[in-house]
């Protein structure tokens, strides 16, 4: 046994530093790296913030382990030892997807299985290493060492290998970024999510004042956005290309971005090109390209939240499922609103409507005619995005719920901003000769209430993905003038490029055709692509499907809206083509399985003559499983025993059409079945899927 106190604590430091490491400064490297993106500082300015506490932890769990009695400390450390790589596995084997984190509501009974295998893992793990710290002890302080040591390794080999043109960096807005124009200013406001549904509302609500601000205008009521999300609907607004899934995301991003972009179009003709966004897609072109950081502060208070930020996100990450819910904290997270907020300002524009607005007043408040170069300006702001955090009067609320009346409140705080800066404008006799591009880069799925033809789609309302694709477009061409107009003219967002340069009178590379030369009752066919979303895709190659609908006349109504064949990524297997399936899980005797929702869908490949799978009701009283293939109930099998049962049917020639499932097999469960605690719908529990072919 250690007799010598320094002996005991340099025995204890290396146990005692495993999981405060992992908590803060590991797991905060990995999560910076993977959205890198996102922040706007450095990591090591980040890390420096956060390393007082992680010391400090582990200095308590060193100190603790020296003043313990002799007869506990081999135990000590070898808990220690164990609550370190339980640690570690949380955050590195078994992370669970959360999605974005972004302020949606988060269904943590998705995860709810989690639980008995995290809290057995957490448990068990440790207590093993205590009962057994006869063999652990000797090992615990070279063992935690070594996983110390190959961390701190990987994290010195990424940093030599990152592009240094590509890391994260602090900067405050440029002054050129105020400056405007004396002869020739373009504006291209991007308000993230705004549903043009609500944007009509808005204007029946208030005609007068809408005529007066937005004199000049044509609001195009029947614009469609091309997808559900900011990851590709901005790339098609800036360079009039559709991602389909058919080559890697990123691949395709740059490749179109180097093409033609609004940005290094502008910039070849002669305008001077400032950027302003939270994103960062591709710079090329752009004349200064601010990144808006989130919250938008001063520098100390920015990396004193981002810190905690990521403080938080570690811990949620390392902690297991019973957990993340109180970390979480309904949006307003642990960590950052105790240790990461200098004032007010740095709680609230940690929300994303809250910053895009604040930094929208300040520009309005700070734009000034500097020279004659003609100004191209691209601001990419996150108002009227999720959570809802706003009223109309851009008062900070707190975080309500996703509701219409709440998002109706929020998308007026928007449309308040855009009016003060367009006043602005006026006041600087820039208003006539301006450009005006008022747009969004997709709806927010709120079911709109003048949508007609509703049906089903993959077990959701049509009105729902209707709402996603109800982007925002209102222009304003030079020297327009009147009360603001509404065309019904069928516009997509793919169409901003050529409408701003052809309106320019510039050379025009863009596909797409100018929103002010479109016939509002000329027939045309747009497109919408639906995919489902988790943060990892920013960085995947492939969505794992895309689901492509056609629009063959208003985006309002149902009987327009035509399901094209779906897009997979490349290699998925026949279980990842479905819908309504809940993501694998094990039972209690290690059987594999996944939960269907009440309506589930599962595509056939074209060379399937026959489909087999094995079903099991796991609930209190009897289910019955209609099966439906090309359109046709085919069977239905009553579930009461709690026993698992094999299904099997052939399939006949299929048949396109617009309404029908014609390719999919589908299951329709009732009653749904929802255990005590979850909150998801579940039908019946789901293995061995196989397509005969």
């Amino acid at each position: 046994m250690i007799d010598s106190r320094y002996r005991r604590f340099l025995t204890v430091l290396f146990p005692a530093l495993l999981a405060p490491l992992q908590l803060f400064l590991f797991g905060p490297h990995t999560l910076f790296m993977a959205n890198q993106q996102e922040f706007s500082a450095n990591f090591w300015s980040l890390a420096l913030r956060l390393a007082p506490m992680g010391l400090a932890l582990s200095g308590v769990l060193a100190l603790v382990g020296v003043v313990l009695p002799k007869r506990v400390f081999a135990a000590y450390v070898s808990g220690l030892l164990g609550i370190g790589i339980v640690c570690w596995i949380q955050g590195n084997l078994i992370v669970g997807d959360y999605g974005l984190l972004n302020g949606q509501d988060i269904d943590w009974s998705d995860h709810a299985w989690r639980n008995r295998h995290e809290l057995l893992l957490w448990v068990a793990l440790p207590l093993f290493a205590i009962l057994a710290a006869r063999k652990v002890f000797p090992i615990a302080a070279f063992g935690s060492g070594a996983l110390i040591a190959v961390q701190l390794a990987l994290i010195a080999v990424t940093a030599v290998r990152a592009d240094p043109e590509a890391r994260a960096k602090w900067q405050g807005p440029p002054a050129q970024i105020f400056e405007l124009s004396s002869t020739q200013n373009v504006f291209h406001l991007v308000l993230d999510g705004f549903q043009s549904d609500v944007f009509h509302d808005i204007v029946d609500a208030d005609r007068a004042g809408i005529d007066r601000r937005f004199s000049g205008f044509t609001f195009y009521a029947n614009h469609s956005g091309a997808f559900p999300t900011t990851i590709v609907s901005i790339p098609a607004m800036l360079t009039g290309s559709v991602y389909r899934n058919n080559e890697p995301l990123q691949r395709y991003i740059r490749k179109q971005f180097e093409r033609a972009s609004l940005f290094n179009v502008m910039s070849a003709q002669g305008y001077q090109v400032d950027a302003i966004t939270g994103l960062v897609y591709q710079k090329t072109g752009a004349t200064n390209y601010y990144r808006l950081p989130t919250p938008y502060v001063t520098y100390d208070a920015y990396t004193r939240f981002a810190a905690w930020q990521l403080a938080d996100l570690s811990l949620f990450r390392h902690s297991p499922h019973v957990l993340k819910p109180r970390i979480y904290n309904e949006q307003a997270w642990r960590l950052q609103n105790i240790f990461g907020k200098t004032s007010a300002e740095t709680t609230a524009r940690r929300f994303m409507p809250v910053n895009g607005q604040a930094f929208l007043k300040d520009f309005t408040g700070s734009m000034t005619v500097a020279h004659d170069r003609p100004v191209y300006k691209f601001m990419h702001v996150g108002v009227p995005h999720w959570p809802m955090t706003l009223d109309a009067e851009c008062e900070y609320i707190g975080v309500k719920r996703n509701t219409r009346e709440f998002y109706i409140g929020q998308a007026r705080c928007g449309v308040r901003r855009v009016g003060e800066f367009l006043d602005r404008l006026r006041e600087l006799g820039l208003y006539d000769t301006s450009l005006v591009v008022i747009s969004s880069d997709h709806g927010v799925a709120l079911p709109p209430p003048r949508f007609t033809g509703e049906r089903d789609v993959f077990g959701a309302p049509l009105s729902v993905v209707s709402g996603s694709a109800l982007a925002l477009l209102v222009i304003k061409p030079p020297h327009s003038t009147g009360p603001l107009r509404i065309s019904q003219a069928p516009t997509t967002i793919s169409d901003i490029p050529a409408t701003i340069v052809d309106t320019l009178g510039l050379k025009n590379p863009f596909p797409g055709t100018s929103a002010l030369k479109l016939d509002e009752h000329a027939p045309r066919t747009r497109s919408f692509g639906l995919y489902p979303w988790r943060s990892a895709y920013w960085h995947a190659d492939y969505f794992p499907y895309m689901d492509v609908f056609t629009i063959e006349g208003r985006v309002l109504d149902g009987n327009a809206w035509k399901a094209e064949a779906p897009i997979y990524e490349p290699g998925l297997d026949v279980a990842g083509r479905s819908r309504g399936l809940f993501p694998e899980e094990r039972g209690p005797t290690g059987t594999a399985f996944r939960w269907s929702s009440p309506l589930a869908f599962l595509e056939a490949p074209p060379q399937a003559r026959g489909v087999e799978l094995t079903v099991r009701s796991a609930a209190s009283t009897p289910q019955t499983v209609s099966v439906e293939i090309a359109g046709q109930v085919v069977d239905r099998v009553k579930l009461s025993d709690n026993e698992w049962r094999r299904l099997r049917y052939p399939m006949g020639p299929r048949v396109k059409n617009s309404t029908a499932y014609a390719d999919w097999v589908v299951l329709r469960i009732e009653p749904l079945w929802r255990p005590r605690g979850e909150r998801r719908r579940l039908g019946v529990m789901t293995r061995d899927l196989k397509w005969i072919n």
